[in-house]
């Protein structure tokens, strides 16, 4: 008689333990950098939206031939609102274009913002840099602008963000006195920059 001997299927205990080994070495690697991305994807995010409120504000202003201004005010979540105040009496009332700051993205000054010339236009004559409350006004030219009544002295504007999670996360939304935006984003080492818009 012939003798069959079957093969066996399947993993034996010590190539599961190597498998299982090497996952969690992986794991340790993947989780922080993936927790940067996260956290850095979002700064982006909120920089790009409150970019967008100001142009929703500029937009305003030129399509209803009206002075509009750009407010911020407490979140209900406990972070900050950013929002076109189309009738001007400060408060969000739902129909506005609107941000809302998360409550771990606060606005800084210049100071506390990195200390490099690219990310900071405080020496640039003209701008407002590092606003902890948002006022933009823009008048019905769609220029961003000071004083009362219509408006008509330029100005340009930089609004710091920073990741309080980390040390090296900063965003700022930077708008020239004739209108265009940007928006940069600080990594700790590099700087990189948006499209004019």
């Amino acid at each position: 008689m012939k003798t069959v001997r079957q093969q066996q299927l399947g993993f034996s205990l010590i190539e599961l333990i190597m498998v299982m080994a090497i996952l969690l070495v992986m794991s340790a690697i993947a989780i922080p950098t993936m927790n940067y991305a996260i956290k850095d994807y979002r700064l982006r995010a909120t920089a790009s939206s409150v970019k967008y409120v100001f142009q929703q504000g500029r937009f305003q202003s030129v399509k209803n031939n009206t002075k509009y201004a750009v407010v911020s005010a407490a979140s209900p979540g406990g972070g900050t609102r950013v929002f076109v105040d189309l009738n001007n009496n400060g408060t969000w009332d739902g129909v506005e274009a609107a941000v809302d700051i998360p409550a771990y993205i606060s606005l800084q000054t210049n100071t506390n913002s990195p200390a490099n010339t690219t990310m900071s236009l405080t020496n640039v004559a003209g701008y407002t840099d590092g606003m902890t409350t948002v006022a933009v006004n823009f008048n019905s030219r769609g220029l961003p602008c000071t004083g009362s009544g219509p408006c008509n002295t330029s100005k340009g504007y930089v609004l710091y963000l920073q990741d309080t999670t980390r040390t090296t996360g900063f965003a700022a939304v930077s708008i020239t006195p004739a209108g265009r935006m940007k928006t940069w984003f600080w990594s700790g080492s590099t700087i990189t920059s948006g499209k004019w818009y």
